[in-house]
Formats: C-alpha cells, structure tokens, sequence
C-alpha cells in the first residue's frame, strides 16, 4: 500500500536486478502511466525497506543508498513516498 497526504492506493511492488528474489531495486507499478517506476533513494530507510517487504512476504528489511542494484530503465522516478504496512 503506497499512502500519500489525502489517500491509500493498492499498488504493486516489485524487486528488480538484484542477485536472488529476496534482494534488489524496489519499483512500483503506477497503473495512471501504466508503467514501472523506481522509488528514488533520497530519502529512503529501513522503516520504508521493512514495508515493502513485509508486502513481499518477507521479514525485515534493510535500505541501502546510492543506487547498488542500477538506477532504473524507466524514466519515472518517485520520490517522497510515505510507506505504510496496512
């Protein structure tokens, strides 16, 4: 569930390019552009990393910077997310 200031939206998310299925780049699909997006690093943390993965089905989490598994195919960057396990 991606929560923004005015509404919860149901999305789907993803891990990409990394070494094994439980490791790699977080995007989200945004369904209004109809494409992937990769979630921008700035001002991500473990609290974000254990979110998304719990929607996964996996426990814990852990947020790494600067870009270790590439920065993205798409030209959609998200940024300024607030994750919220519901």
């Amino acid at each position: 569930m991606i929560k923004t200031p005015n509404t919860s939206v149901p999305t789907q998310i993803r891990l990409r390019d990394g070494p094994n299925d439980h490791t790699g780049r977080v995007e989200v699909f945004v369904s209004g552009a109809n494409q992937w997006g990769t979630i921008c690093d700035d001002y991500w943390d473990d609290a974000d990393a254990g979110v998304v993965c719990r929607q996964l089905g996996f426990y814990g989490g852990t947020a790494l910077k600067k870009a270790p598994y590439g920065p993205g195919r798409s030209s959609l960057l998200t940024s300024g997310l607030q994750l919220a396990f519901v």
